[in-house]
């Protein structure tokens, strides 16, 4: 079958989901508080019928959940490792078990808090730690995923926090105190701002409907101030069970994401050289919190359950929508702002019990929900934030380095920003940025304070005003016709050759030129500018793709390839087993039921590419079968777990120095100026066996008719040819490699923009969490086992680089970093990948993944 015809799935395909209204239950409820009543499980945001007891009350509500809506489980269940699935009527701490329940929360929150004190914990927050291990615990069978207590903590316990966390709130002493931090933690809100009405513009989320503006409007709130303001914003709103908890659930990965890019952009600026005054007032107020007299923890307790009384009666009294939240905060405020000496003595007893009843509150978020709130609710919701923050940590650092701020600055406050006072207080502890301490924590307070007014009003106005966030719907039409066929060859050769220049800038060096050509193809489809689907896509992908692999590919003479890598190719090796590992784990743990059979063939085909690359990729799929919609969500999703991937691997790379001469730095050189100097005999006759090549393939194919197309045939027979004829081969290298890289810059043009990121949301949202959890248990396995066998760390991420992004970022790696003597074996190692890997991923897909 021409290839052509199985490709045909470079184009918008938008599969329709469930509609979330089908699952809503229709029944009113009132937002006096934050828990709502509903004949199917959802969040509680009733609170207690005057006629009923408490304690009837809450055994009525057993029968509902907080954030763990349930779906039907598949009558196959052919995973044994879903422990979950197996488990969901019979965890170890019954629901009922009250005692037990209480006793798992208190005991998960405080192990969040001494987290801090390590040095992941402080990277990432104890409020995350306590989230994720309630995730797990409820996961794994240990604790229910619904409970009265949960009910308690959210409809008693959260509002008490909010004016306990407050006590400091002055916004006098808040303006005075920061200074510059808070003109950088203004950037960053109004970055946020853009970031949420971009993100809302290029990820609409049409499938949850009215909730699509809500929960945006939440998630803004949150990456302003905190995840009090989340909640508030969504009670105010009236957000759906089911998508606040994939909101949850979505941003608890997005802020480890998010926190691990913050350290690595970090890691080069040093610490302070000595201690500040701010400090030292810091140690003196931690000491206070650690002892706390009795009246002053029993008149914070009085305080803030006057506060929450005032704030409910005045909401109930007013008539006022979205809840006592906001009504709570703001008299919280106003009081600390006027009455600051009072309220601060009250500060370290409020904050103690704060912190104790957020890390409750987190661990209840993590154990009432699960990840399959992202993939089976929500998992638009995940791209939107992931969006949303790329746009705010872009705008921050443009305009922090417009503006001439401090690096360390910015950081803290976009830190401040997204996780609030406790996360920006831990980075300025870990780094040693002892003078910023005390202002991020006041910067954190400060967006706490503003946040849920700032996300109620911002989304409202924008749902008003839906024209300004639609311009989308209005580009159907693109500005280059799919019939200008000169002007979509020009686009897609201009981006790629943008792709090729980025490589000379430091950003474009450390993502690859193959993923800024992706990305700018995706704008422009996305935006209107070129179409999502076109004659010439097709062309290239029947023709010119073929064609590049036996260009990319005169280089791949196999004993010379094992002489010059030496132990790279060890480490290599070593990559490529973890990556089989982790392909069978995250098939396992991910099983893609969705997909149907698409799902082993998608999983080889990932397989495949983080061995070899995107050339191996497509060839796995078109000889497996995979239909077009699962292979455009793959790459789209793959786009995105190998930008995060490489940041990863850089920032594992900062802390190791350059070499002090760059080894083979004269042949790369002399290649490169062979490469910039192509003979025209060279190029014409590189083309010319080329196409002889891809004929010889095709034939052999059809003749003894081979199922899966003739890539894989095509990749044989040069392999093949460069390592019998090495020398000739070898002289047709330089212009071969010239071609080849030409045409592939092009191909991840094409693919950016006839794909589009609903490739992702609406056909196969499991397909991204499955190459997290792929590439994940890789990084572990090579990084273990490479420790293990005592092999050089920069050697092992320049093979796990050459593994998942190819002999292009594995160079671009080595170059960046000053490691001269791995270039050209980087460069090799990825080539012997791509040779290999198309036949090792078509062989386990089809001998273990097929019959799991």
């Amino acid at each position: 079958m021409p290839m052509a015809s199985k490709l045909t799935f470079l184009q918008p395909i938008l599969t329709s989901s469930r509609p979330f209204e089908s699952q809503r239950s229709h029944s009113s409820c009132s937002r006096q508080n934050l828990l709502l009543t509903s004949t199917k499980p959802r969040i509680i945001i009733n609170s207690i019928p005057q006629h009923q007891s408490s304690a009837s009350y809450l055994s009525h509500s057993r029968t509902n959940t907080f954030l763990s809506p349930q779906f039907p489980h598949p009558s196959n269940r052919t995973r044994s490792v879903t422990a979950r699935s197996q488990l969901p009527n019979f965890p170890l701490i019954s629901p009922h078990d009250k005692w037990g329940t209480w006793t798992a929360l208190f005991a998960t929150g405080a192990f969040g808090i001494w987290s801090e004190r390590t040095k992941v914990g402080s990277a990432l927050s104890g409020a995350l730690v306590s989230t994720l291990i309630g995730l797990a615990a409820s996961n794994l069978g240990v604790v229910s995923c619904e409970s009265p207590a949960y009910s308690i903590v959210l409809e008693f316990l959260l509002p008490l926090a909010v004016p306990l966390l407050l006590f400091r709130a002055d916004l006098r002493r808040v303006i005075k105190s920061t200074g510059t931090l808070l003109l950088a933690f203004l950037i960053g809100s109004v970055a946020t701002t853009v970031g949420t009405a971009l993100a809302y513009l290029l990820v609409p989320m049409r499938s949850l409907g009215q909730d699509s503006w809500k929960i945006a409007a939440a998630l803004m709130g949150r990456h302003i101030g905190g995840a009090v303001n989340y909640v508030a914003i969504s009670d105010a709103l009236g957000v759906s069970s089911s998508v606040l908890a994939a909101g949850l659930a979505a941003d608890n990965v997005i802020c480890a994401v998010y926190f691990t890019t913050l350290f690595a952009l970090a890691s080069n600026i040093p610490a302070e050289s000595s201690t500040s005054v701010d400090d030292v007032s810091m140690n003196e107020g931690s000491v206070r919190a650690d002892k706390p007299p009795v009246l002053q923890f029993a008149t914070a307790l009085a305080v803030a359950f006057a506060i929450c009384k005032a704030g409910t009666f005045l909401t109930k009294y007013f008539g006022i929508q979205g809840g006592s939240l906001p009504a709570i905060t703001a008299i919280v405020v106003t009081l600390a702002t006027t009455f600051p000496t009072q309220f601060n003595k009250l500060a370290p007893a409020g904050e103690a019990m704060a912190l104790i009843l957020m890390q409750v509150f987190f661990t209840v978020v993590g154990a009432s929900g699960n990840i399959w709130s992202v993939i089976n609710t929500a998992p638009s919701i995940f791209m939107f934030a992931l969006v949303q923050i790329a746009i705010h940590l872009a705008v921050i650092l443009g305009l922090g380095k417009l503006f001439r701020f401090d690096q360390k600055l910015l950081l803290i406050a976009s830190n401040a920003n997204v996780g609030g006072p406790t996360t920006a207080c831990g980075m300025a502890t870990a780094k040693g940025w002892s003078s910023l301490i005390v202002p991020g924590i006041l910067a954190g307070i400060f967006g706490i304070a503003i946040a849920t007014f700032l996300g109620i009003a911002f989304g409202v106005t924008g749902h008003r005003n839906r024209s300004v966030v639609m311009v989308r719907s209005q580009l159907s039409n693109p500005i280059i016709s799919p019939n200008d066929h000169w002007g979509t060859w020009t686009a897609l050769f201009v981006t790629g050759a943008f792709g090729l220049w980025s490589e000379k800038t430091k950003l474009g060096s450390m993502v690859s030129a193959a993923l800024v050509s992706t990305l700018l193809g995706l704008a422009a489809s996305n935006l209107g500018i070129i179409p999502y689907e076109a004659k010439a896509y097709a062309v290239f992908l029947e023709f010119l793709l073929p064609l590049s692999i036996p260009l990319l590919l005169f280089r791949a003479d196999l004993r010379r390839i094992v002489q010059s890598t030496g132990i790279l190719l060890l480490a290599f090796l070593l990559g490529s087993v973890a990556t089989t590992v982790g392909t069978l784990v995250a098939f396992q743990l991910v099983p893609m039921r969705s997909l149907g059979t698409d799902s082993w063939k998608i999983a080889s085909a990932f397989m495949g590419s983080y061995i070899g690359g995107s050339i191996n990729y497509v060839a796995i799929s078109e000889a497996l079968g995979v239909s077009p919609s699962v292979l455009a969500a793959g790459v789209a999703a793959d786009n995105v777990i190998t930008a995060i991937y490489f940041m990863i691997l850089f920032t594992l790379a900062s802390k190791i120095p350059p070499e002090a001469s760059p080894a083979n730095g004269t042949e790369v050189d002399k290649e490169s100026n062979s490469e910039d100097k192509t003979p025209v005999l060279q190029t014409a006759t590189a083309l010319a066996i080329s196409f002889v090549i891809c004929k010889t393939a095709t034939y052999l194919s059809n003749l003894f008719g081979i199922q899966g197309g003739s890539l894989p045939g095509v990749t044989a027979i040069v392999v093949i040819l460069a390592t019998l004829l090495p020398k000739q081969f070898s002289y047709l290298a330089p212009a071969g490699d010239t071609l080849a890289l030409v045409l592939m810059q092009v191909f991840f043009s094409v693919v950016g923009a006839s794909g589009s990121i609903w490739n992702v949301i609406n056909t196969a949202p499991s397909i991204f969490l499955f190459a997290l959890v792929q590439v994940t248990v890789h990084l572990a396995i090579i990084l273990g086992l490479g420790k293990l066998f005592r092999f050089d760390l920069k050697l092992l991420l320049i093979a796990s680089n050459a593994n998942v992004g190819g002999p292009t970022t594995a160079c671009g790696m080595a170059t960046t970093k000053g490691w001269g003597s791995l270039i050209v074996p980087g460069i090799l190692a990825g080539i012997f990948g791509i040779s290999i890997a198309t036949f090792l991923g078509l062989g386990f897909g089809t001998m273990v993944l097929k019959h799991l």
